[in-house]
């Protein structure tokens, strides 16, 4: 092998460990703060502040709209608020997205449709 190919051979492994590097940071940034929201909209849901939770709900699915459990916390906001059209909405939405979250969803459209 001649220097040229040993120094090729080197920079593309620098890049490739340097792109691993960037996707693992964002991946672990992401995870680690949609944990410390996810817990913060569901402390706001517990404490009854209903319009908070949906508000960080909605702001933060404007960014990532097919994030499941912000979809689940925002139907069960709306739930609790009484906006059950939406909430309705929000599940079936909610179960077509994300079946792993069916149960759940089923049981408040249950409860939705068995109240109307």
């Amino acid at each position: 092998m001649e220097k040229i190919d040993i120094i090729l051979s080197l920079l593309v492994v620098l890049v490739a460990l340097h792109t691993f590097g960037a996707l693992f940071r964002t991946y672990n940034d992401w995870y680690r703060d949609g944990g410390k929201l996810y817990s913060f909209i569901q402390r706001e849901l517990s404490k009854g502040n209903f319009e908070s939770a949906l508000s960080s709900c909605e702001r933060h699915l404007a960014r990532c709209p097919h994030d499941g459990q912000l979809l689940y916390l925002k139907a069960k906001a709306l739930y609790k608020l009484g906006k059950t059209t939406e909430a309705l909405a929000a599940f079936e939405v909610l179960k077509k997205l994300e079946p792993v979250w069916s149960e759940d969803a089923d049981s408040y459209i249950h409860s939705i449709k068995s109240s109307t």
